[in-house]
């Protein structure tokens, strides 16, 4: 297994369950944590968004208890959790308090983006990117990350990988994202 990573840089996976088998669902972020990428996402919808309504969709947050008891290091979440099925209650206590942290760190962030004169959602959204983007070639994904560090941003997510990907995603994961994080101003 790949070392933690150090505070400073780091990369996460957008992996989704949709139209997924579950045992493939363990499989994509048990890979996402070997390779030592530092967090992993779901969604949290009712059914498939990308594809026909009729594709299977597995709920966001007991899938995500079911991979936390799967995984050890790597951190884990739901991209944004659904207020029209919710009860706004339900997701603080499920997670013991991690949504007063999420807004603490939200808050820092466009605190952060209105000190340098920037509008904090064009950046939190210019911060994630899909794999066509940054998993085109080595050149691609550092430049994706070398513009937004020069920012300020030290958090980076992409989508899953095609299976024609993955090899790219692997060399990302084990050569130049560690070449990064050792070039980066990483306090940890």
């Amino acid at each position: 297994m790949v070392a933690e990573a150090p505070r400073g840089l780091r990369f996460g996976l957008f992996l989704g369950q949709a139209n997924k088998p579950l045992a493939q669902v363990y499989d994509e972020f048990q890979m996402a944590e070997d390779l030592g990428f530092d967090h992993a996402w779901l969604v949290d919808h009712l059914v498939d968004t990308d594809g026909p309504p009729s594709n299977p969709m597995l709920e966001a947050w007991t899938l995500l208890a079911a991979i936390a008891a799967r995984t050890s290091r790597i951190r884990l979440g739901i991209l944004v959790t659904s207020n029209t099925f919710r009860h706004p209650a339900i997701p603080d206590t499920a997670t013991d308090g991690v949504q007063t942290e999420l807004a603490e760190r939200i808050r820092y962030v466009d605190d952060a983006c209105r000190a340098i004169g920037r509008d904090p959602a064009e950046i939190r959204r210019s911060t994630w990117t899909k794999a066509e983007s940054a998993l085109q070639d080595e050149g691609a994904c550092i430049d994706f990350v070398t513009r937004h560090q020069a920012l300020g941003f030290t958090d980076f997510s992409t989508t899953m990988a095609s299976p024609t990907q993955l090899p790219l995603l692997r060399r990302m994961a084990e050569e130049i994202i560690p070449n990064m994080r050792g070039g980066s101003n990483a306090d940890g």
